[in-house]
């Protein structure tokens, strides 16, 4: 699991950045799309160097997905631990 904080802001600022959007803050989502590179520099580089920037442009909106997507997984992970937990205990009684 990738949860340093570096991690942790990054998935922080993609949910900012969409719910931005959604809000048609630009503002905002200017300033959650600023931090992106900050957390992620290296990553981006890399898309640079290796695809151009037409490799960056679609890297980075994947990119900003597949943190949305971690952070969507929680809440269904948490919730199967918890029923599975109750399973458990009621099966012990």
């Amino acid at each position: 699991l990738n949860l340093s904080w570096r991690h942790r802001i990054g998935a922080g600022a993609s949910v900012v950045l969409v719910t931005a959007l959604a809000r048609r803050n630009l503002r905002l989502a200017a300033t959650a799309l600023a931090v992106l590179p900050l957390v992620d520099g290296d990553f981006y580089a890399l898309l640079l160097r290796r695809g151009g920037p037409k490799m960056l442009a679609v890297g980075v909106p994947l990119h900003v997905l597949h943190r949305l997507a971690a952070v969507a997984a929680v809440p269904v992970a948490v919730t199967g631990h918890l029923l599975d937990s109750r399973k458990r205990a009621s099966r012990d009684l």
